[in-house]
């Protein structure tokens, strides 16, 4: 990976340091895929991030793919924000009744869009729950994003 800027990888980072944490400090965190909100409307956004009992950690909401749509969040460290994004962002296991009338209205403009981040949302949960398809995301990720490459960059 030449730059070390990466976007659009909430996923990645999230089954990353959890089995980093883990593997290399035996610390033992939950890879959450949820939903986060910016509080500017009622969308919320399908999103990845760690969970331990002290707290959310969530690297990848500082840079986001598209700030002028999505904006930039606090950098969280164990529920401590090290950065304050342009966002006070909101983390949910579900999403609101509000998000699911939004999606809706979203669904009849752009139905296959909806349909693939639905998908992808669910993918992803599922890989969630099992170490062993963390694993397998990981070593099928691009060169330069696969477990190795960003251990690499912890050194």
């Amino acid at each position: 990976m030449e730059d070390k800027e990466l976007t659009g990888g909430c996923y990645l980072l999230a089954f990353f340091l959890t089995r980093y944490l883990n593997e290399r400090y035996g610390i033992s965190v939950r890879p959450i895929v949820g939903w986060v909100n910016d509080g500017t409307t009622p969308h919320m956004t399908s999103h990845a991030w760690i969970e331990s009992s002290s707290g959310i950690t969530d690297i990848s909401l500082t840079k986001t793919e598209h700030p002028e749509i999505q904006l930039s969040g606090a950098l969280l460290i164990f529920g401590r924000p090290i950065y304050k994004g342009r966002a006070a962002y909101t983390y949910h296991a579900e999403r609101s009744r509000e998000a699911l009338d939004a999606l809706r209205e979203l669904e009849e403009q752009a139905p296959g869009i909806v349909r693939m981040k639905e998908e992808e949302h669910r993918f992803m949960q599922t890989t969630s729950l099992d170490n062993a398809l963390i694993k397998e995301f990981l070593d099928g990720a691009p060169p330069g994003h696969r477990y190795a490459d960003l251990a690499r960059l912890m050194s």
